[in-house]
């Protein structure tokens, strides 16, 4: 898999979108997963009002099934939080995010380590006593297999290790912290930017989950958004997310999410 940054490919810093007619620029669409469409999509729009025209438009699918178009060459990218160890991807880094390990918040435990993780998911633990919590069962929370942040959990906790079949498997992020906040002995794993004030977040290996320390990899579960292709972009393509990689694009990252450093 190649990894790029396109101002590097370019030579050059990528300015902030100047001013087109609409008549030159068409729209551009381009596909997200859950997790990385709500980013998307504000930049989407910030690079639009650049321009004063809509030129990006932001669609959602799965990552399994956004990897089959492009398999099957009925699209050209898509924008993940996972992308797959093969040497016919192209690839290139756009923001960084977090997987948050949350629980709900009457739950004594604050923090955990990667190896009680996997313990905790693939069923080994069952009650919340043996991490110095109370007598309640573990109710582990995970996503169908088609979800990029299912992967990404696969690869930086579980290893070859599989995720209990007791499982609950959410539909989504919001259903996820929904369940987390209803059920005591739940714990989910979910993006940073996606979590709210109803949910306790724990550290993992004593280190909390903030830009900080994303940014200076002391956080174990870091997880980077990729732009994700069979080759190189076109011109428009490659305009937009070289803006996204650009300081300025960079700024608007950081306002919800953590920018490349």
């Amino acid at each position: 898999m190649a990894i790029v940054a396109f101002a590097a490919m370019v030579g050059c810093t990528v300015k902030s979108p100047a001013a087109t007619p609409a008549s030159v620029q068409p729209t551009l669409i381009l596909y997200s997963t859950e997790a990385t469409y709500k980013l998307m999509r504000d930049l989407a729009r910030r690079y639009s009002a650049a321009r004063d025209e809509s030129v990006v438009d932001i669609r959602e699918r799965s990552f399994s099934a956004l990897m089959a178009e492009l398999d099957e060459g009925n699209i050209d990218y898509l924008i993940s939080s996972h992308a797959p160890a093969r040497d016919d991807i192209w690839a290139a880094p756009l923001a960084l995010d977090g997987l948050a390990i949350v629980v709900n918040p009457a739950n004594s435990v604050t923090a955990l380590t990667i190896n009680d993780l996997r313990a905790v998911f693939s069923g080994r633990e069952r009650d919340w006593s043996a991490f110095g919590g109370e007598r309640i069962g573990i109710r582990p929370l995970s996503y169908q297999p088609g979800s990029d942040v299912y992967h990404e959990f696969r690869r930086m906790v579980m290893g070859l290790n599989h995720i209990t079949g007791n499982a609950l498997l959410m539909p989504g992020f919001d259903a996820a912290l929904q369940q987390v906040r209803e059920l005591d002995g739940a714990i989910g794993y979910l993006p940073l930017s996606r979590i709210d004030d109803h949910v306790r977040v724990l550290s993992i290996e004593g280190v909390y989950p903030t830009a900080s320390s994303m940014n200076d990899r002391r956080y174990p579960l870091r997880s980077t958004m990729y732009v994700i292709g069979r080759e190189a972009p076109n011109a428009d393509t490659f305009h937009f997310f070289g803006w996204v990689q650009s300081a300025a694009g960079q700024a608007a990252v950081s306002e919800a999410y953590t920018a490349l450093p």
